[in-house]
């Protein structure tokens, strides 16, 4: 195959030059061969260990300054300029005159930088970065960790944030905790807390197994501060500028590839603002669930499996969710005082932003002040634990209980007598159901005409069409399928067309 590249070279430097793809005849008359493969590879071990970073097979790079880095995807265009700042490509040519054999130097050109780009998608050795921050975490073992890159988790440390010192002064705590938020008019102590526990969730969430639940600001009537509680002062505090805002749209396609966009631009706070008045998104159900969001991005042929690393929160006037969402929700009630909540002149900080500013610093030492006190105590769990997310309210309701908080979360049964409409509503139609039909098999139809003598389930009925409202219907029954319901399960038997019966369940 011939020497690598370099040998024989009269300057004594080829050696630092890399070989395009392809044949070439070196000075002394050798044949060599050089792969693509091969040129990719070296390419890729001559460059800095943080030159790329991988999002799933996606190679891409840090760039900005400190405390406001980002990971951006690398183009071929990219790579030309990567490659040609580290490393030196280079070809053997023959001088036209004296028919000497050459090695010259060749800036990188875009096939060549394809082919580096390539084989980073899977290469070993390349970074894998599943989650990039700019405020202090906690990683796996509850260490904190440093600035910089570790395992995954890079640490982009802004220069105001420097030497933090946990504040362990339970009392101390309490008092910023409580001057943070003082302008808010929260229902109740159990609102407030669930905030503080939102606050703590995406500076614990990379030292737990499993997911986050999403926190719902909820209010009767519009103007309340809402958005600014999600905006300024959550997102101002954990990130030092806004929550990033996303709507939900009526099509799950688009919801899907905007969570999408989001987790790949390695946002880490998630703002679904003004909700409609009635949510039901099995793209959000998937999101809150799992660890992985799997999906397609525009421009890609396959799909993107991306860490879920999102702390989603919500906010609309009286909200009401499916059970499948509302079991899923930690609700924060805010209650204005007046009926025009616009119109208030009583703030303590009328310049909430500005507050939030000079109090970022102290607030951050104040959470993990929270947590040092915690691991101090040897990590108690919180034995109120939400399910699907147990990992998750183990450990901040634990935080919080040590630092004597203990209202978190006691107001989610109130929030879900009145978060989903329809549950109680199944309960009667099940009965009904029960009393006119008995353990008789019937269909969709039979069903839903009876919801209708009954004045059940208005939101099915108020489609236009026989079609549209058995397509509403037949999914709400489909969603209650061999769930229990009372004494009774709901059993399909898919024959001709699919058909319906209760089976009592013994002991309920």
């Amino acid at each position: 195959r011939g020497r690598p590249a370099g040998e024989g070279d009269p300057d004594g430097d080829a050696g630092e030059y890399i070989l395009l793809p392809g044949p070439h005849k070196d000075d002394e008359d050798e044949y060599i061969e050089r792969s693509s493969a091969e040129f990719a590879a070296e390419v890729l071990s001559r460059l800095p260990d943080d030159a790329i970073y991988r999002r799933d097979f996606i190679p891409g790079e840090i760039i900005g300054a400190p405390g406001r880095r980002k990971w951006v995807e690398l183009s071929a265009d990219r790579m030309r300029i990567v490659v040609d700042s580290h490393v030196k490509l280079g070809k053997w040519v023959t001088h036209r005159q004296t028919k000497e054999q050459l090695l010259l130097y060749q800036a990188c050109n875009k096939d060549a930088a394809g082919l580096v780009v390539a084989h980073a998608t899977g290469a070993a050795g390349v970074r894998e970065l599943s989650l990039m921050v700019s405020y202090p975490v906690y990683g796996p073992g509850f260490e904190l960790v440093q600035p910089g890159w570790h395992d995954g988790l890079f640490y982009d440390e802004p220069d105001e944030l420097r030497d933090l010192r946990p504040e362990t002064d339970c009392e101390v705590i309490h008092n910023v905790l409580h001057d943070l938020v003082v302008d808010f008019p929260f229902k109740g102590e159990a609102d407030r807390q669930n905030f503080f526990g939102l606050l703590l969730t995406p500076i614990v969430t990379p030292a737990l197994d499993g997911n986050r639940p999403m926190h719902l600001l909820n209010a009767p009537l519009e103007r309340t501060g809402k958005s600014k509680l999600v905006n300024e002062v959550f997102g101002g505090i954990v990130t030092g500028r806004d929550t990033p805002s996303m709507q939900i749209t009526d099509r799950e396609e688009e919801r899907e590839k905007r969570i999408l966009a989001m987790l790949l631009q390695g946002e880490t706070l998630m703002h679904l603002d003004n909700l409609p008045s009635y949510i039901d998104s099995p793209a959000l159900a998937s999101l809150l669930t799992t660890q992985r969001f799997l999906g397609r991005l525009l421009g890609y042929s396959r799909n993107v499996s991306l860490p879920n690393n999102l702390t989603v929160v919500g906010s609309g006037n009286n909200v009401q969710a499916s059970g499948e969402i509302a079991k899923r929700i930690v609700p924060i009630m805010i209650e204005p005082a007046s009926a025009n909540p616009e119109a208030r002149t009583d703030f303590q900080h009328p310049d909430i932003r500005a507050h939030v500013r000079r109090q970022r610093r102290t607030v951050l030492e104040c959470l993990l002040g929270l947590v040092e006190n915690w691991l101090a105590a040897g990590r108690p769990t919180c034995t109120d634990r939400l399910g699907g997310f147990e990992s998750w309210s183990e450990a901040v309701g634990g935080i919080l209980q040590v630092n004597g908080l203990r209202a978190w979360r006691t107001n989610e049964g109130e929030w879900r007598k009145v978060a989903n409409p329809h549950g109680s509503e199944m309960e009667t139609f099940v009965e009904v159901w029960h009393e006119t039909f008995g353990a008789a098999e019937v269909t969709a139809l039979e069903l839903m005409n009876l919801a209708e003598q009954n004045g059940l389930f208005g939101f099915v009925f108020a489609r236009n069409g026989i079609a549209a409202r058995g397509s509403v219907f037949g999914k709400l029954l489909t969603r209650h399928v061999n769930a229990p319901i009372g004494q009774w399960r709901i059993r399909q038997r898919k024959a001709r067309q699919a058909v319906y019966r209760l089976e009592e369940i013994h002991g309920a």
